[in-house]
């Protein structure tokens, strides 16, 4: 399929879906990890110094998972099972 991501701590997170022929910022920030969920096809989450990330959509959009969470500073992230 050709989908990478590249994560940075001072540029962001970057996505390429044809292997790198052309690369695309999706968040911008500190990010410190970026995982698949290996139960829901497409479902990745990043963990960045503003907190965590999910996307449904392959990593082409993003949206903000900070409700509820303690202040978090770069947090490690994971999906736990199968569910």
């Amino acid at each position: 399929e050709g989908l990478w991501f590249v994560a940075s701590r001072q540029r962001g997170l970057w996505r390429t879906a044809d292997s790198g022929g052309e690369w695309r910022q999706v968040l911008g920030g500190n990010v410190r990890s970026i995982v698949p969920d290996r139960a829901h096809s497409g479902r990745w989450a990043a963990g960045t110094a503003e907190g965590v990330f999910l996307s449904e959509d392959d990593g082409a959009t993003w949206r903000p998972m900070g409700a509820g969470l303690p202040n978090l500073v770069s947090p490690t992230v994971g999906f736990a099972g199968e569910r």
